[in-house]
């Protein structure tokens, strides 16, 4: 996930010095009412045992222990459930410049059979030892999306003032890219590994 990491570090630069705040599309799943990114791929000649053993070896090289991380390990049934964390900053000022670490939450569900696999990320959250400091970590996605809007509406508007704070708008606005970049990258990232053409010699 190197390309992933790189990304990270240009999210706070990405984020300054902007009037409006462009607000990632993260797709809303209307069936489960909940924001998840998900793919359905074909992956011809390949059966249920070869794309399992191929999902579980994306996990052991991605996590630091998937044992810990993979919390439902299901080969006859074809799925595999991992709930981990990722670790990201934000930086902002006060008097002084400070550095805001904390974890983006998530779960990966990876279900295959036969030449076909599914790959939906869900359940996003953030995790601090700061929590208490900072309310908007117990904000929704969908408030953290309309207190952005609110805030460029605001700001389009003319209002220097707006009821969203500048840094609490750019807070929201980075935790929403941490999840589309992090969603993105990683569902490229399993398509390349479940959908490379099966070899003669695949083992």
């Amino acid at each position: 996930m190197k390309k992933l990491l790189f990304v990270f570090y240009l999210l706070p630069f990405i984020c300054k010095g902007q009037d409006t705040l462009a607000v990632p599309k993260i797709p809303y799943d209307t069936a489960s009412k909940s924001y998840s990114y998900r793919i359905i791929e074909e992956a011809p000649g390949l059966n249920k045992n070869d794309l399992f053993y191929r999902a579980h070896e994306w996990a052991a090289l991605n996590f630091n222990s998937a044992n810990n991380v993979i919390q439902m390990d299901d080969k006859d049934n074809g799925k595999i459930i991992i709930r981990g964390s990722y670790k990201s900053n934000y930086e902002y000022r006060m008097i002084l410049k400070y550095n805001y670490v904390y974890y983006l939450k998530f779960v990966i569900a990876i279900t295959v059979k036969d030449s076909k696999y599914r790959v939906v990320i869900s359940d996003f959250s953030t995790q601090s030892s700061y929590n208490e400091l900072y309310s908007n970590f117990y904000k929704s996605i969908q408030n953290k999306i309309i207190d952005v809007n609110e805030y460029n509406y605001q700001k389009k508007a003319g209002n220097e003032n707006p009821n969203i704070t500048t840094g609490e708008a750019k807070f929201d606005l980075q935790f929403l890219n941490d999840i589309h970049v992090f969603a993105t990258v990683t569902l490229d990232e399993i398509k390349k590994v479940l959908s490379k053409p099966a070899k003669a010699d695949d083992f």
